[in-house]
């Protein structure tokens, strides 16, 4: 698919959190897909982010958090983290989703169906959520 213009609440997010986290904005690359939902992923090498944008507009919102997320704990050079879904990845995602005031109800579906729906992934999701406080029913 051909590279679009990413929108600009895109582009404002991910400048507002590279500030907050105080890391360099990666590049961010953007198509449109032609299923409801988005897809993300983030170069490990360099700075860029590549957002494949469903129609569900709130999942493309969710996948540029998640792949900021992934960003963010590289850029910083996290011991050990090396862009897996794990407990470190979801310890800081859960207040990331909060703080940007995204639908936890919304993040904690998506999360939990992602990893093609492995159950140590739901296990990851859901231990780490509760770690973080969360109390909805999952």
């Amino acid at each position: 698919m051909a590279e679009v213009t990413p929108p600009k609440w895109a582009s404002n997010l991910i400048a507002r959190m590279s500030e907050d986290y105080q890391v360099p904005p990666p590049r961010l690359h953007w198509t449109k897909r032609r299923k409801k939902t988005s897809s993300g992923s983030i170069s490990l090498l360099k700075l860029e982010i590549d957002i494949g944008e469903g129609s569900d507009k709130q999942d493309a919102r969710l996948a540029v958090l998640h792949e900021m997320v992934h960003h963010i704990l590289l850029e910083r050079h996290q011991p050990q983290y090396n862009g897996e879904h794990n407990d470190q990845f979801y310890d800081f995602f859960w207040p990331i989703i909060r703080r940007y005031r995204f639908p936890m109800k919304v993040a904690i579906a998506y999360e939990k169906v992602g990893n093609s729906g492995a159950k140590r992934h739901r296990q990851t999701v859901t231990r780490t959520y509760r770690r973080a406080g969360g109390r909805l029913p999952l």
